[in-house]
């Protein structure tokens, strides 16, 4: 993890130089012209230090997103292995609306989204998470958008 972190930081500074370098007075920055109003390659700029800028620019930033995925993963592999026990003074209580009256009336369609790395075992009334729709059982696959 900390050789990701590294190599992260590593590109962030990297991108940073560029992007002033690109940006600097008189530069036509990451992607402004690098012809004048005729056509013609600017004569005030060195066109081919400016070209392998921008290509380590784009480079570094799409390096930059595979990195931050696979620190992505190893966060989620972090937290996929641990759980969290939390005391409580009694069990927690299935409630009523969450037993099915009859089988034939409630059709379930299970579809697997990716590993659950959580599991509700106790839902308070009132909360968030009884407004959200949850129930204890239900399994926690992802959150966000």
């Amino acid at each position: 993890f900390r050789r990701l972190e590294q190599e992260k930081n590593r590109l962030e500074g990297e991108i940073k130089t560029l992007y002033e370098y690109l940006t600097e007075d008189g530069m036509p920055g990451v992607s402004g012209p690098l012809v004048d109003d005729e056509g013609f390659p600017r004569g005030d700029i060195d066109l081919y230090a400016v070209r392998q800028a921008r290509n380590k620019y784009v480079c570094a930033q799409t390096d930059h997103i595979e990195v931050m995925k696979k620190i992505e993963q190893a966060i989620a592999a972090i937290h996929a292995t641990t759980k969290v026990d939390v005391p409580r003074e009694r069990p927690a209580e299935k409630m009523e609306e969450d037993l099915p009256e009859n089988d034939s009336e409630n059709v379930f369609l299970q579809v697997k989204l990716s590993t659950p790395f959580a599991t509700i075992d106790e839902v308070s009334a009132a909360s968030p998470a009884e407004a959200a729709g949850l129930r204890v059982g239900d399994q926690i696959c992802r959150f966000g958008a």
